[in-house]
């Protein structure tokens, strides 16, 4: 009788543990598919913000005020993308960097079809306090090769990205092109303009590193910084 009276209570103490483990993995369930709904709105609000952006420029003549408000959209389009991303995760916690960095590179190409460009990065997945700003460095020194690197539209005009795993948990991001390369006396930290200001903050926000050198046969800009989980 002390042996099935143990063995009912073990019972009912197996049943209860079997019954709270499957709540809390619902729980767990519902709490990811409220995050990545939240993802997605998020990434819909920002298409809203552009289209906006892009009904405004329209009325534009000024060919200063239509590039800031194209500026603006590539950024926009940038944060975007990354919700987009984390929202396909199926944990909804990183961002695939190789499948990001294709779809950047489609509309950016999209946008400007003067060059090609090559993408080396291996499986890598970004955790979200890294993801967004290295988006933005990413987009901004795209943007700025696409803008600034290619004088002669009718030459081969391309972008190779490389993205390396590290040791100690390090990875590092490079883009090199093959235009003009930066103009004599060029230094970062004097640069003007937002976008190096914009690469600059973000930079030390992730404590990332970046570096570049440059000919007249192109410029390798290089951001190094910390991945681990």
């Amino acid at each position: 009788m002390l042996a099935r009276r143990r063995d009912n209570h073990n019972d009912r103490l197996e049943a209860r543990v079997l019954l709270r483990t499957a709540e809390l993995e619902e729980s767990n369930k519902q709490k990811e598919n409220l995050l990545r709904e939240i993802h997605h709105r998020v990434k819909n609000n920002l298409q809203i913000t552009s289209s906006l952006i892009n009904m405004q420029k329209r009325k534009l003549v000024s060919k200063e005020a239509i590039t800031a408000l194209q500026d603006s959209q590539a950024r926009i389009s940038a944060i975007a993308l990354t919700h987009q991303k984390i929202y396909q995760d199926k944990d909804s916690k990183a961002v695939n960097l190789h499948e990001y960095l294709k779809d950047l590179m489609e509309y950016q190409n999209k946008i400007s079809p003067t060059f090609s460009y090559k993408i080396n990065c291996p499986e890598i997945s970004i955790d979200l306090d890294r993801a967004v700003p290295l988006a933005l460095i990413i987009s901004e020194l795209v943007t700025n090769a696409v803008k600034h690197a290619y004088p002669d539209t009718t030459k081969y005009n391309e972008l190779s990205i490389d993205v390396d795993v590290l040791d100690d948990g390090m990875a590092a991001f490079s883009i090199k092109d093959n235009g003009k390369g930066l103009p004599e006396g060029f230094a970062i930290e004097n640069a003007e303009g937002i976008g190096f200001d914009i690469i600059k903050a973000l930079c030390r926000q992730i404590s990332a590193e970046l570096t570049y050198n440059s000919t007249d046969s192109g410029t390798h800009f290089t951001v190094t910084f910390d991945n681990k989980v």
